[in-house]
């Protein structure tokens, strides 16, 4: 690795938010973006007051989002508290205050149904190449890059492995195999929350005063969302009705189990397209090392999708220079962790934390 760098910075918890849509500094234009076999994508670019000094490309999480980048859903939450999760337009205000362009787009399938078996990784990369050179005629003679976040972070690293850009913003990348990926969500992150938050004295096992703390609604994480609120409770997991819960005997194996069903829901017809073809990608790496742009990476600490300390790793394998920053408290989509230990996912909205950092990073990169 040459010329690598890393910048840690661990900020602090800011709940307020941005300025409104209505509020951007400066007009927007509607365009459609014509991809590969006819398809039409609606898509949006966010101008700054005055002429942009760079110019990027917003790619949104997983899902069939819109140009908003709101990426809610069952299996990767709603908006803290109830706000409104539009990720893509809160990147593109926070871009125009720093004087920068940015373009965002509806991903297939938003518009047309059918469209959402093309919702796979090759598909993702050929039409973030067209939204590129789309950005690149809007704007000639300045610097492009792009702002992704989780899958959207992905799909930009592999298309700036591909097409040169001038830097690359990427916001909780996922950097492990996609088995890696689910196996920590649905196994490995419940397990490790339940030992952080409520095993208050280490012995592996959680009592009922300990458990306790789940009330009034007893669920443990996540387990209701494919098997009901009723398979979700402690009680039903305390086989020997000791009114506590062994990690090795009886919560490890159940999460094991959870994990299955994931996968089978995962490799279903409905999302089967979507998983093998991120599956089967080559490691992070592979695309990473083509890179000498600047990187800017961004990671909650709280991630209950891609653990934070992959990012220290996976920043290594850029070939030029990076700069990591973590975020105390936040969750994957840069929101707090809602339920009594923070196991209920959040889609947003992006503390504006993240986005004070974001826009600092984009002007210092200019």
């Amino acid at each position: 690795m040459q010329n690598t760098s890393l910048v840690v910075a661990i900020l602090a918890l800011c709940i307020t938010l941005p300025a409104s849509a209505s509020q951007r500094p400066g007009p927007e234009e509607n365009l459609v973006l014509n991809v590969a076999e006819g398809v039409a994508l609606s898509a949006k670019i966010q101008l700054p007051t005055t002429a942009p000094r760079a110019a990027f490309v917003i790619l949104p999480g997983s899902g069939n989002v819109g140009t908003d980048g709101d990426v809610s859903s069952p299996f990767v939450g709603f908006g803290y508290k109830g706000q409104p999760a539009k990720l893509s337009d809160q990147l593109s205000a926070t871009l125009a205050e720093t004087g920068s362009a940015s373009l965002r787009y509806a991903k297939r399938g938003v518009e047309n149904v059918a469209e959402l078996a093309h919702q796979t990784a090759p598909y993702l990369v050929a039409d973030a190449h067209v939204a590129l050179q789309a950005l690149k005629q809007r704007f000639p003679g300045i610097p492009v890059g792009f702002v992704g976040f989780s899958e959207g972070a992905l799909v930009a690293t592999m298309v700036a492995a591909e097409e040169p850009v001038d830097f690359l913003f990427l916001l909780a990348p996922p950097s492990r195999s996609m088995d890696d990926m689910l196996a920590y969500q649905f196994l490995q992150w419940p397990v490790d929350l339940l030992r952080r938050k409520l095993d208050a004295n280490g012995d592996g096992e959680l009592n009922a005063s300990e458990l306790a703390t789940l009330d009034p609604s007893h669920q443990l994480p996540l387990l209701g969302l494919l098997w009901g609120a009723d398979a979700a409770k402690w009680e039903n997991l305390d086989v020997n009705q000791s009114c506590s819960l062994s990690f090795d005997a009886e919560i490890a194996p159940t999460y094991a189990k959870f994990l299955g069903t994931a996968m089978s829901v995962i490799r279903s017809p409905s999302f089967a397209g979507w998983y093998t073809s991120f599956r089967d990608l080559p490691a992070f790496s592979t695309f990473a090392s083509r890179i000498t742009a600047p990187v800017y990476m961004y990671q909650g600490m709280e991630d209950a999708q891609v653990n934070w300390s992959w990012a220290v790793s996976s920043q290594q394998s850029f070939a030029g220079k990076t700069n990591l920053r973590f975020f105390e408290g936040l969750g994957h989509a840069f929101a707090p962790m809602e339920g009594a230990i923070g196991e209920v996912k959040t889609s947003g909205p992006f503390s504006s934390t993240l986005l004070e950092a974001l826009a600092q990073d984009v002007k210092s990169a200019l």
